[in-house]
């Protein structure tokens, strides 16, 4: 059962990394801004877990999402993620959602980081 969960979390890492990768290259190609959003959404809904898990670990605040995902690897790619998404609504004009996204991955890694240092 742990090697089956172990290997679910890697293919979801994998997963993560390749659409990060793939949703950069749409930002700087001739993508529509939304697509990008779009797609970063759903790849933080399955990294996060499914549907469910991942509105838990949006609306709670950063130190409780950190302890309850519980893996730096896929926090990083969270993340990364936000990240995108804020490029992309950078991209189509909607500067305050890119700043809300840009805030919860600075509170995200920083409480990463506290989590870490312990």
């Amino acid at each position: 059962m742990l090697t089956e969960r172990r290997d679910y979390l890697l293919r979801l890492i994998q997963q993560a990394a390749a659409a990060i990768r793939r949703l950069r290259e749409m930002l700087t190609g001739d993508a529509s801004a939304e697509d990008v959003a779009r797609e970063a959404e759903e790849s933080i809904v399955s990294l996060l877990g499914g549907p469910s898990q991942s509105q838990l670990l949006e609306r709670v605040d950063a130190a409780t999402a950190v302890q309850l995902l519980g893996d730096a690897e896929r926090l990083r790619l969270w993340i990364e993620l936000l990240r995108v998404q804020a490029d992309a609504h950078v991209k189509h004009g909607t500067v305050g959602q890119s700043e809300r996204l840009l805030s919860r991955a600075a509170a995200l890694e920083a409480a990463g980081s506290r989590l870490n240092s312990r």
